[in-house]
């Protein structure tokens, strides 16, 4: 009885470990398809604000060069003005370019910092799972087989049980 406890225990072990690998294969593949999103997502979100700064320039440039239009007379001085402000708000949609760039970094290092952790984390977690499993086999092992010495009448067949107590 107990060796036939013990192919119990021992087969349904096998029956955990068989399932534990393509398990954490789906968890691995969800996990990275959810990095991977999310990594998107902040790259779309840079896309986005990089458009909108460059499309609020390029309208104040416009407004900016009607204005100066129409307060300047002289054509040279009016040309000359002009290169100046656009120089300047080229510069200026450069260093806005720059900083959304630098922040852009900043969050895809934290970000990748994060993953890195959370891939450690699981990978950790895989590797232990089957020592737990073996280490749950043996646990019950050991607690079947102290309860089989304890109570080794409880296990024995009925015929078995008249056998032992005839004197």
């Amino acid at each position: 009885m107990l060796a036939l406890t013990k192919e119990h225990l021992h087969s349904e072990m096998e029956i955990y470990s068989k399932y534990q690998e393509p398990l954490y294969s789906a968890m691995d593949k969800a996990m990275q398809l959810s990095q991977s999103s999310q990594v998107e997502r902040l790259q779309s979100l840079h896309d986005r604000e990089v458009s909108e700064l460059m499309k609020r320039l390029d309208t104040q440039t416009k407004e900016e060069m009607r204005n100066l239009s129409k307060k300047h007379k002289d054509k040279n001085e009016l040309s000359r003005i002009k290169r100046e402000l656009h120089q300047k708000l080229i510069d200026t949609a450069v260093a806005e370019r720059q900083r959304f760039s630098s922040l852009l970094e900043r969050k895809l290092s934290e970000l990748n910092r994060q993953h890195s952790n959370i891939k450690n984390t699981f990978e950790d977690e895989r590797t232990h799972a089957q020592e737990r499993l073996r280490l749950e086999y043996e646990e019950k092992c050991t607690k079947l087989t102290k309860e089989f010495e304890k109570n080794s009448s409880m296990f024995l067949t009925p015929p078995d049980v008249a056998e032992s107590t005839k004197l």
